[in-house]
Formats: structure tokens, C-alpha cells, sequence
């Protein structure tokens, strides 16, 4: 990293709101959770987690991507401190 005179943020891997694919997992639990039906079983879950994830249009993922730059600009002004996302 030094001699690609990249930053390493000190902050953990489980930060939400740096963590660009724990906003898709939250937009597929919220989907999953209000599947019309409850699952039964372990079939029923994976039917569920399918049909939810089929539902997530690409204009979503590419949106939470898009905005990083906005979270990673927020989190430097904030010297590391949480930031509003």
C-alpha cells in the first residue's frame, strides 16, 4: 500500500455504511421479510431470497456504488467519526 501511496482506512470491515454490500444485503432481508407468505422451510427461504433478489434492479446496486464517494468524503471531513448514512 505504501508504494501505491494508498490510505488504509482504520475502520472495520462491518462498517455499514462503508460497506457497499451491506446495503444490498439490507435491501434484500427488508425484501425477503416481507415476502407475502412466511417461509416454512429451508426451500421456502431459498424461493424467497431468489424472487427478492431477482426484484432488485441494477439502478439500485449502481446507486449504492455511486455513492461511496459521498460516504468516503463524509467519513474524512469527519476525521473517522460516524457519518449521517
Amino acid at each position: 500500500l505504501d508504494t501505491m501511496k494508498l490510505e488504509l482506512l482504520e475502520q472495520s470491515p462491518k462498517s455499514f455504511y462503508l460497506n457497499i454490500i451491506e446495503n444490498v444485503w439490507s435491501e434484500l432481508t427488508t425484501g425477503v421479510c416481507k415476502s407475502i407468505e412466511p417461509c416454512k422451510n429451508f426451500e421456502d427461504i431459498k424461493e424467497a431470497i431468489r424472487k427478492t433478489w431477482s426484484e432488485i434492479h441494477q439502478q439500485k446496486i449502481d446507486n449504492v456504488v455511486d455513492s461511496m464517494n459521498r460516504h468516503l468524503d463524509e467519513y474524512f471531513k469527519n476525521d473517522g467519526d460516524s457519518t449521517h448514512y
